[in-house]
């Protein structure tokens, strides 16, 4: 039963091994077209972030003239509730969060890169309380990022440097690493003083003990566990080998000819049931005027369950898997308007 297990496995693996345009060859049996539906937020603000909990959603303030960092919407009826999170440098203030994805029912946490804090609050209809907060400084300049909470109190998380990437199960209290994931790639030993960790960066998205990874400038999105603490790759959807990229070096115009590499996903997101990634497909000369209206939805097993045809591109989204609605924005284009898209 055991090696029938990793046939099946191994099976699977090689049927979504080759990826190709998800159009084309109907990779995706299930394609549909959504229309995107405009959402008034109430507010004027410019747009750098998107985030779901189990009762609000909450939009990520980008202007120099925000008192705070976050504005809180009841959901679905997006009604606006109040702001927190106060800019600055005091006690209690933030300037550079990445948000911690997967966290328990209305609670929100981050990590504020300026000042090493972890602040995890509580969302009720009538404010923000701070639960918890402490620092924590990670080694030299690896920081955490794309962090993700699992079951069992763990996290997984992304840490790196411009030369240096790793995806790593932490503690609960982030002070203690208990496993780590090895690259796919090896592409620091292949591409030697060429290796930019920008080459294998991926963005990573959990729900319980289950995780997906997918790759910025690699056609691949990697689905797998962690058991014990231990991060697994069971599967993945894409190509087995990285491309031959496009370096640093640059052309006789200026432009560094890593420009050209095709930018693959732009982001993703996990429900219960799904995976939802952001598709580009683009020069990453490109990306930053014209971003992803595709979105890519998998199992758990990573078997493609259908592709959404976007009318108007995204940058960042979430997903009410419940209502069966996408939120999200494009920050390129309208940085402060929200659009929603509802695919069943």
């Amino acid at each position: 039963m055991k090696h029938l297990c990793l046939f099946c496995g191994l099976l699977l693996a090689g049927l979504f091994s080759c990826r190709r345009d998800a159009v084309t060859n109907g990779y995706f049996e299930n394609v549909r077209q959504v229309r995107a539906e405009s959402v008034p937020i109430g507010k004027v603000i410019r747009l750098e972030g998107i985030y779901k909990t189990e009762n609000y959603i909450v939009l990520r303030d980008g202007s120099e003239t925000a008192e705070d960092l976050f504005q809180v919407y009841s959901c679905p009826d997006f009604e606006f509730l109040y702001s927190f999170g106060r800019r600055g440098k005091g006690p209690d203030e933030y300037l550079m969060p990445t948000v911690v994805k997967g966290m328990p029912g209305d609670r929100f946490a981050f990590r504020d890169h300026a000042t090493d804090r972890f602040a995890t609050y509580e969302l009720t209809d009538t404010g923000a309380s701070l639960i918890r907060s402490f620092i924590y400084k990670p080694e030299g300049t690896r920081f955490f990022w794309e962090i993700n909470r699992l079951e069992d109190s763990l996290y997984l998380l992304k840490r790196r440097d411009d030369r240096w990437s790793r995806r790593e199960v932490w503690s609960a209290d982030f002070r203690r690493l208990v496993d780590s994931l090895p690259n796919t790639f090896d592409l620091n030993r292949t591409m030697g003083d060429d290796y930019f960790s920008d080459f294998d960066d991926c963005w990573i998205a959990g729900c319980g003990n289950r995780f997906a990874c997918a790759y910025f400038f690699i056609d691949r999105i990697e689905f797998g566990h962690v058991s014990g603490g231990k991060p697994v790759l069971d599967t993945f959807a894409g190509v087995e080998r990285a491309p031959d990229f496009y370096r640093f070096d640059r052309t006789t115009s200026g432009v560094p000819n890593v420009m050209k590499n095709p930018v693959y996903y732009e982001n993703l997101a996990a429900g219960e049931t799904r995976v939802y990634a952001l598709y580009a497909g683009i020069p990453w000369k490109e990306a930053d005027e014209n971003h992803s209206s595709k979105v890519e939805v998998y199992d758990w097993n990573g078997t493609p369950v259908m592709l959404l045809e976007l009318d108007r591109a995204l940058s960042h989204f979430i997903v009410d898997e419940k209502r069966g609605t996408i939120y999200g924005f494009d920050v390129s284009r309208s940085p402060d308007s929200l659009i929603r898209y509802v695919y069943r």
